[in-house]
């Protein structure tokens, strides 16, 4: 067990600790900090006078994880020999921080105390997520992407198979060839959006001067011709508006936006209204709304929407990757989406940082 007799002793162990790049402190039995170096001074937000001599519990720390350290540090002084290293949450500031620390018991002035050292790891942690999220999601790729694919093709193949063994009147081969037509024009909407959903997450994003009238126009040109349908189009900003964005992304947003809307509308083409408003940009931040005023969804499938290959209906013609696709486009600019239902139709708002 180390020992620090005297309080100078003490000081010149704080002027070493505050150049390390480690989260350092002591506590004696009741919790209280009697050294704290400068990291965990600026980690906490707080002066050096104002953390020594008060608890966790006293620096207002969240009570799960002040319980957590309470038991550890008691657990140190009881048996007399270190711990860890361990891995632990902190919450200061609004922030969560990860360390990995160890605490191990010192004697100060006769008394048993708890020095602990704590390295940050909270990157680590972050892609640690990422590669389980990764993960996760390639999991549901595959097994999707294989089902939405493997469903047409096993009943094309019967398809030419009944038509290989009971040759079909011309009625009847005119109907096979449709059906086989619509399967081959499903499967190829799927795979579409899948080397969208990657050519987006390879995108290096690149922001430029976007003059964004005729992209949304392009945009709905593009898949109008592509559905053979074209409802109303209302666009609520200036033809000569400039944008500072991923001209890339943005094409991919509004091509995936009007294609759901045009599936998912629940009503004659002629009827359907889709409206698209940009407001300028105000306090660091780009607002632009898409709402049409289709079926729309029930509240209970919003959280779900944006998730890889979610259907929140029975529809064969749907892939559950539109939204996904509009989610992902939007976080690679690092901007936020919300989903909502108005009355009647469905709406999704957009806010980048400019």
């Amino acid at each position: 067990m180390q020992r620090i007799n005297t309080q100078d002793e003490l000081d010149l162990h704080v002027k070493i600790m505050d150049k390390s790049p480690n989260m350092i402190f002591i506590k004696d039995a009741r919790g209280k900090f009697r050294m704290a170096n400068r990291l965990l001074c600026e980690i906490i937000g707080l002066k050096r006078k104002d953390i020594l001599g008060r608890t966790d519990r006293e620096l207002n720390l969240l009570d799960d994880e002040v319980s957590g350290f309470e038991r550890i540090d008691q657990q140190v002084i009881k048996e007399g020999k270190a711990i860890g290293p361990f891995e632990e949450e902190v919450t200061a500031q609004g922030n969560t921080i990860w360390f990995k620390t160890i605490k191990m018991p010192i004697r100060v002035d006769g008394e048993t105390m708890v020095l602990g050292i704590s390295s940050e790891i909270t990157r680590e942690k972050q892609q640690e997520e990422y590669l389980k999220s990764a993960n996760e999601e390639l999991e549901r790729f595959l097994y999707h992407a294989s089902h939405d694919l493997r469903g047409p093709v096993a009943t094309m193949a019967g398809l030419l198979d009944l038509m290989k063994r009971m040759p079909p009147s011309r009625e009847e081969s005119v109907l096979y060839l449709e059906h086989i037509e619509m399967l081959n024009g499903r499967m190829d909407g799927v795979i579409r959006k899948l080397l969208a959903s990657r050519r987006i997450l390879a995108h290096e994003v690149q922001y430029t001067q976007v003059r964004i009238y005729p992209l949304v126009l392009e945009a709905f040109r593009t898949v109008c011709k592509m559905e053979g349908r074209e409802p109303h189009i209302n666009l609520h900003f200036s033809e000569d508006m400039l944008l500072e964005l991923d001209p890339f992304l943005m094409r991919e947003i509004f091509e995936a936006l009007v294609e759901n809307s045009l599936r998912h509308a629940g009503k004659r083409t002629e009827e359907l209204q889709i409206n698209v408003s940009i407001n300028e940009p105000e306090k660091g931040f780009l607002e632009l709304a898409f709402c049409d005023n289709g079926k729309g969804t029930q509240e209970k499938h919003l959280s779900k929407l944006t998730n890889m290959f979610y259907k929140s209906t029975n529809d064969p013609d749907g892939s559950g990757l539109g939204l996904y696709i509009v989610h992902t486009a939007v976080k690679q600019m690092g901007g936020k989406l919300n989903l909502s239902i108005i009355n009647p139709g469905f709406c999704v708002e957009m806010r980048f940082p400019v």
